[in-house]
């Protein structure tokens, strides 16, 4: 069905299933549609050369049928923006171009991860990111709902049936798995239990696997700062050590060192500068880093932002350090989000706020930033990883959004 309207035509709008019945039902056909017709991945009849440019050619077309359903990438939430899924495209395909990727993944396996690793936060353009206790469908399965109405893999008819539709069940799923919420999820009467990430025989689920380190990269050193800040554009819930808290911009919170007495952190344990270190000092023992390979790109790049970011984190008070100015700080984090008008109102809102704060509290953070926005700037320059190439493909998917 397509409903008129000037200019030509527009899809309906995707909605989603009504009740808490029909939502159950709609996610565990997500889990069912691949967990119970594949027990191991299938084995590299996509050549792997063809890979990018059959990513390439998906991800664009979704995009259009994106737009021709009336949505707009760059309102999504200043945190989880068109800039981030910019960065997670860039991300996807640097793995591509990783040798110990490639002797490891298989390429079936590889375009899911790229397509889910891109788009996995897409639900937020119909379900909020936060406040995720008391919902049966939260954004990650928003997003595979929402990409199963607008992907198309027609693409991969030549390779046969059973690859298409295990790229499509694992691209779905990847993407409704990248929360990696590792407790059962109850809702009234209805529990979600965590996604599987490892196969009958313990090997990890690439997809699955990739999506959470793509997308756990741009919480990791600087990115987590810039992040970290424009999350608190409105009070939230959100998820820290388990548990579900609230968070707010307030002076406690944004109490700007790390604390070191007993008595201090107990008090600022949960603080916007604790919430960066907590997940910058231990990344590489989190849950989503388990199965990362080493000898290539998925330790080396983390490790390498982790260390930057602590730097920054575990500094000491900077008096002497030229700082951002507001408009400068507010510009930056524009850029970096890369949200829409309404967006960048709210980001001048929430550095307007750090007026509210005391002269050194304000000072500190300011120096955090500049420092962060260095990083960002220098490391975009020094082109590993295969970054440059990667940088420019996942542009041009995006600039025109």
């Amino acid at each position: 069905m397509k409903i008129k309207f000037l200019g030509g035509t527009k899809m309906k709008r995707f909605a989603l299933p009504k009740g808490p019945e029909n939502q159950i039902i709609a996610i565990e056909k997500l889990r069912s549609d691949f967990l119970n017709h594949y027990d191991h991945p299938i084995e590299n009849k996509i050549p792997w050369e063809e890979i990018e440019t059959i990513c390439i050619s998906i991800l664009d077309n979704f995009f259009i049928k994106v737009r021709e359903g009336g949505y707009n990438l760059r309102s999504l939430p200043p945190a989880h923006d068109l800039g981030h899924m910019q960065r997670d495209c860039t991300r996807s395909f640097m793995l591509l171009q990783d040798a110990t990727i490639q002797k490891t993944v298989t390429s079936e396996d590889m375009v899911a991860a790229i397509l889910s690793g891109t788009i996995h936060d897409i639900g937020m353009l119909i379900v909020e990111r936060y406040g995720e206790s008391d919902r049966l469908i939260r954004h990650a399965e928003a997003g595979a709902l929402f990409a199963k109405k607008f992907m198309n893999f027609e693409i991969l008819n030549s390779f046969g049936k059973e690859v298409k539709d295990y790229v499509k069940a694992m691209t779905f799923y990847s993407m409704a798995a990248h929360t990696n919420y590792d407790k059962p999820h109850t809702i009234g009467n209805y529990v979600i239990e965590p996604y599987a990430k490892i196969w009958p025989d313990k090997s990890p689920i690439w997809p699955v696997k990739l999506t959470r380190w793509i997308d756990s990269m741009d919480f990791n050193g600087c990115f987590a700062i810039f992040r970290g800040i424009l999350a608190l554009i409105k009070p939230r819930e959100e998820s820290m050590q388990g548990q579900f808290v609230q968070v707010d911009f307030d002076a406690q919170h944004m109490y700007p060192h790390l604390p070191k007495t007993d008595e201090e952190k107990e008090l600022y344990k949960k603080t916007a500068i604790k919430h960066m270190w907590n997940f910058t000092s231990t990344f590489n023992q989190m849950p989503f880093c388990e199965f990362d390979l080493p000898g290539g790109i998925m330790t080396e790049y983390r490790d390498m932002i982790s260390k930057i970011g602590l730097e920054i984190l575990e500094g000491e008070n900077k008096p002497n350090m030229k700082v951002v100015g507001q408009e400068e700080l507010s510009q930056c984090l524009c850029e970096f989000s890369m949200c829409s008008r309404d967006g960048q109102e709210k980001i001048f809102n929430l550095v307007e706020k750090f007026n509210t704060l005391d002269p050194g509290t304000k000072r500190r953070w300011y120096e955090i930033l500049t420092l962060a926005k260095g990083f960002l700037q220098e490391f975009e320059s020094l082109g590993l990883f295969g970054q440059d190439h990667a940088t420019q493909v996942a542009k041009k998917r995006f600039i025109t959004q």
